[in-house]
């Protein structure tokens, strides 16, 4: 933002913030316009979002919930470690296991 307005103080000596915002209010109108409108005409006809987009971001927790594991089995090898681990390690398998597949 400062670097637009010393540009902006370049050719307009006298500017401030509120010219700067004065005179971007309208680009911002503009453009948030157009993304509400390409939002509503993507909503009304009815395109997907990805598919896989919900079986990726399981298989990253899953992987997440490895790595813990790791983590506590390396730290912690206790007991407690290791059912919190067998419980975090069937949770992810429960996920992948439900993720729908297209």
């Amino acid at each position: 933002m400062l670097i637009v307005l010393a540009v902006l103080q370049r050719y307009r000596p006298a500017a401030g913030l509120g010219t700067l915002i004065s005179l971007m209010v309208p680009y911002s109108l503009a453009l948030g316009a157009a993304w509400t409108v390409l939002l509503v005409a993507w909503y009304f006809t009815g395109c997907r979002s990805a598919d896989g987009a919900a079986h990726f971001a399981r298989a990253a927790e899953s992987a997440l919930a490895l790595k813990l594991i790791r983590v506590l089995h390396r730290h912690w090898p206790g007991s407690v470690s290791r059912l919190l681990a067998l419980t975090i390690e069937l949770g992810a398998a429960w996920q992948l296991r439900n993720t729908r597949r297209v």
